[in-house]
């Protein structure tokens, strides 16, 4: 099976968020310009980092890619990535400072993607640490089984 390219928009530190929301447009023109579907949720999943962090997505970033769901018709929410996750009562604590935008339409392969460069970026493993009874790999195994995507990716860095 082929590699997935995984489109990766690092964040840098002291980079305008005009810069990364034109970067994130041009992303979002390569790789989804065929996926929106109209009428439905688009998700947006973003890991926000704390705010007097400089390593981190800024609105502007969020508010382009919403913006160019929206102009195709999609309906955008905007999630963020916390050890409780989004579907938890209230604002979650950011543990771990944003790394980048990944974009593919293989979700298997962005997820596996995610993790890989979490674990080289803070020299552990997040989920791990999170939650040391979870085998949250399981899923990029098991997403291959369902035909969802594959583990299996190299990554395409947008500059």
């Amino acid at each position: 099976m082929a590699k997935a390219a995984v489109h990766f928009l690092p964040v840098r530190d002291g980079e305008p968020a005009e810069s990364l929301a034109e970067k994130a447009l041009r992303l979002c023109n390569e790789i989804f310009e065929n996926v929106v579907v109209r009428d439905r949720p688009c998700a947006i999943k973003q890991h926000f980092g704390e705010g007097k962090n400089t390593n981190f997505v800024k609105p502007e970033v969020a508010r382009a890619v919403a913006g160019f769901v929206k102009e195709r018709g999609g309906c955008p929410f905007v999630t963020d990535m916390a050890k409780n996750c989004d579907c938890m009562a209230g604002k979650q604590p950011i543990e771990y400072p944003n790394i980048g935008i990944l974009a593919r339409t293989d979700i298997v392969a962005v997820d596996k993607t995610s993790a890989d460069l979490a674990i080289e970026r803070y020299g552990k493993d997040v989920w791990r640490d999170w939650w040391p009874e979870s085998d949250y790999a399981a899923q990029f195994s098991y997403g291959e089984e369902l035909g969802i995507g594959s583990r299996a990716y190299e990554i395409v860095e947008v500059s």
